[in-house]
């Protein structure tokens, strides 16, 4: 299950590359940063900053195909106490979250706002990556390191709206929701794109 994740977002993204070019200007490449927010046990509802990059074909004036992936920049960090299953003595944990990555593809439907504005609606099928490491201190001063990495699949959907300098040149800022199988994530991103 795990390579049938790590592999639909790929065959997309080659069918995307390798559709020979109609008419100029169909395709697109963009590079992103941003921030993404989840609540995952144990360091609870945390920041993490994120760059990243996109590709994407539209295939109509108003409908694309675009596949993306970004990773993250920094970690979070919390400790807080509890008891031992076993023995009920107290224990105090000191934990590290890192959200890795996000990788996934998108259908985007967009409308036209003017001239040079765009909104736009996206929905497909993403993956994260996050990782925890911590230590557990034990009562009688003995400490415990663990470690985990989890791949959470699920539907993806956001909205946007992008501006256009030139033909080929645009800013774009998004809004996406990741609903992972154990988390959701929610993310802001503003990029810059150019369109060939």
């Amino acid at each position: 299950m795990q390579t049938l994740h790590t592999a639909l977002p790929i065959a997309i993204l080659a069918t995307i590359v390798v559709i020979p070019n109609s008419t100029a200007q169909d395709n697109y490449v963009e590079g992103t940063a941003g921030v993404s927010s989840f609540d995952s046990y144990p360091v609870g509802d945390k920041d993490y900053n994120m760059i990243g990059a996109r590709f994407g074909r539209n295939f109509t004036p108003n409908l694309a195909l675009e596949g993306e992936f970004a990773v993250g920049t920094s970690d979070s960090n919390t400790s807080f106490g509890g008891s031992n299953p076993e023995t009920n003595e107290p224990v105090s944990v000191d934990a590290s979250q890192k959200l890795c990555s996000t990788y996934g593809v998108f259908g985007k439907a967009t409308l036209p706002l003017g001239d040079h504005l765009t909104a736009h609606v996206r929905l497909g099928y993403a993956t994260s990556e996050h990782e925890t490491e911590g230590t557990i201190t034990y009562e009688d001063g003995s400490t415990e390191k663990y470690s985990s990495k989890d791949i959470d699949p699920g539907v993806a959907f956001g909205v946007g709206t992008a501006f256009s300098f030139t033909d080929q040149l645009y800013a774009r800022a998004d809004a996406t929701r990741y609903e992972a199988f154990y988390d959701h994530i929610d993310s802001f991103t503003l990029g810059v794109g150019f369109r060939f």
